[in-house]
């Protein structure tokens, strides 16, 4: 298995002038552009709040690129759509009361509580 390349400012080698120039030559191509970031305009009004915040945060410390777009959108709506769902269950109770058509009451689990595409029903066999 190869050895991990350990970038020249953290390498604790003794390198020739012309050695360092190309190693960081070499780091720089690899190096990708951070110029075409946007907030996607599908985005909800939580998301792009939470997008902003996120990209202030990391282009302050060097770790945004055009790469990391569309996860960043993801992980934006994904946290968009887990408060809307944290704050619908705030609002209501876990467990509600069913009257069935026999006029018996049953606690029924609140579905807002989870999301049957995320949590299908079991099969039985």
């Amino acid at each position: 298995m190869a050895k991990q390349v350990i970038p020249v400012e953290f390498n604790k080698k003794r390198f020739t002038i012309a050695e360092r120039e190309k190693r960081l030559a070499a780091e720089q191509a690899l190096q990708a552009r951070s110029d075409k970031i946007r907030c996607p305009s599908w985005l909800d009004a939580e998301a792009k709040k939470e997008w902003r915040r996120l990209v202030r945060e990391l282009k302050e410390i060097g770790l945004l690129t055009n790469l990391d777009q569309s996860s960043l959108a993801i992980c934006c709506d994904c946290y968009s759509k887990y408060m809307a769902a944290t704050n619908k269950i705030n609002d209501t109770t876990l467990v509600g009361v069913h009257t069935n058509k026999h006029g018996a009451k049953n606690l029924v689990v609140n579905p807002s509580t989870f999301d049957n595409r995320f949590f299908p029903k079991r099969q039985t066999n």
